[in-house]
C-alpha cells in the first residue's frame, strides 16, 4: 500500500524530527508505543511548548518589571501554526507563541484556567506579549525552541527546549496526574477527581475494574 506524500506543515512534520512512513505498515502487535506517549503539560498548542518550558528553566532569574525583551527563535513551520501576533479570544491564545510566553513569565504557567477571552485581554499580559519578538528558522526542528531575555541592565538570560525529546515515565505520570485532578476537578470536584485517580493507580495493586467504574458512575460532583 503506497504511503502518500505528506504535507511539510502536516502533523508528522510538525511532531517530530524525522518521519518513518515504514511504522505506518508494521504489524500491530510488532511494537507497544504506549510507553513514548508524550503527554501534553501545558494547555495550547503543542508549537509553544518549548519556549513555555524554555522560560520557565529561566522564570526564577527574571524581574518581570525589568525585562525589555524576549527573543524566541522556533522552527519556520511554526509561522502558521502558532504565531497569531494578538490573540483576542481564548481559543487565539492558545496558537499565540508571544501570548504564551508572557503567560509563562507572568503566571509561571499554561493551565487550562489561563486561557480565557479576559486573559487575552489582560494589561499585565499584553506588555509583556509586546517584548516577544519572534525568529523562524529553517534549520532547527520542529519542536525546538531557544528562549532570549534581555533585562533594562544588559543582562540576558538564554535557554533552549526540545519538546520532542521523550518524557521520562516519571514526568509523564506526574504530568497526567496533574491534567486528570485539574480537569476532572471543574466538573466533578475535588474530592471526587482525587478518588478516581486513587482507583486509577489502584490497579497496579489491589483494585479492579469494577472499583474503577463504581466511582466513574456515581451521581453529582463531590468538593
Amino acid at each position: 500500500m503506497p504511503i502518500p506524500v505528506l504535507d511539510d506543515r502536516g502533523f508528522a512534520a510538525s511532531h517530530g524530527h524525522a518521519v518513518d512512513h515504514s511504522i505506518a505498515t508494521e504489524p500491530f502487535e510488532s511494537h507497544w508505543y504506549l510507553n513514548e506517549v508524550a503527554v501534553k503539560e501545558h494547555a495550547s498548542c503543542f508549537g509553544t511548548h518549548a519556549p513555555i518550558d524554555a522560560v520557565l528553566s529561566l522564570r526564577e532569574h527574571l524581574p518581570i518589571d525589568r525585562i525589555t525583551a524576549i527573543d524566541v527563535t522556533v522552527s519556520e513551520v511554526m509561522r502558521t501554526v502558532c504565531a497569531i501576533p494578538v490573540p483576542m479570544t481564548a481559543l487565539e491564545g492558545k496558537f499565540s507563541l508571544a501570548f504564551t510566553t508572557a503567560l509563562a513569565v507572568v503566571r509561571g504557567h499554561c493551565h487550562v484556567a489561563d486561557f480565557t477571552n479576559e486573559a487575552v485581554r489582560a494589561p499585565e499580559l499584553g506588555e509583556v506579549s509586546r517584548k516577544v519578538r519572534l525568529h523562524f528558522d529553517d534549520d532547527v526542528p520542529p519542536q525546538w525552541a531557544r528562549v532570549q531575555v534581555t533585562l533594562d541592565d544588559g543582562q540576558v538570560f538564554q535557554a533552549e527546549h526540545d519538546s520532542a525529546r521523550p518524557m521520562t515515565a516519571l514526568h509523564r505520570r506526574q504530568v497526567a496526574r496533574h491534567k486528570l485532578t485539574t480537569l476532572a476537578s471543574a466538573g466533578l470536584g475535588q474530592s471526587r477527581a482525587r478518588e478516581i485517580l486513587a482507583e486509577i493507580e489502584g490497579l497496579l495493586t489491589d483494585r479492579s475494574v469494577s472499583d474503577l467504574a463504581r466511582v466513574l458512575t456515581l451521581d453529582g460532583p463531590s468538593t
